[in-house]
């Protein structure tokens, strides 16, 4: 699974409107242990996202109880680097912005379900077919399939 730095952002900040709607998908993700594909990338838009909603908000405060040490989430860190280039680039896929079509890139390798809040993304990667989901699609799929 793939999983956009939008949403690892919303498990990540408490006073986010979606956050406990994250916080169930990475309850869900550790209890099937899922593990997720991240480009490395997503670390800095993690971090610049918290660090521009701290600036934003005088009470931002990070759900550390979301990823309790002992049980993270378990991630295939993807390198941005020559080889990615080679490996994962797909001229057929409508213009992104480079760090959206990243994550698009990866999912499609992979052939694995996308999570993502981002609209153009979302709307990029279902027209190239991709399963891809907002958080609470997917987790309607999980409703639904009783898991």
């Amino acid at each position: 699974m793939v999983i956009d730095a939008s949403v690892l952002t919303d498990m990540f900040i408490s006073e986010r409107k979606r956050h406990d709607a994250a916080k169930k998908l990475a309850k869900h993700i550790k209890n099937q242990n899922i593990r997720v594909i991240l480009p490395m990338h997503a670390i800095i838009e993690i971090k610049s996202a918290i660090e521009q909603e701290r600036k934003q908000s005088s009470s931002t405060n990070l759900a550390l109880d979301t990823f309790p040490e002992e049980n993270p989430l378990e991630f295939k860190m993807v390198p941005i680097d020559d080889n990615f280039i080679a490996d994962y680039f797909d001229k057929s896929i409508p213009h992104l912005r480079a760090g959206d079509l990243i994550y698009v890139l990866v999912a499609k390798k992979y052939s694995c379900p996308l999570i993502t809040e981002d609209k153009a993304q979302y709307k990029v990667a279902k027209r190239i077919g991709l399963e891809t989901y907002k958080i609470v699609e997917y987790l309607n799929t999980l409703n639904r399939a009783g898991t």
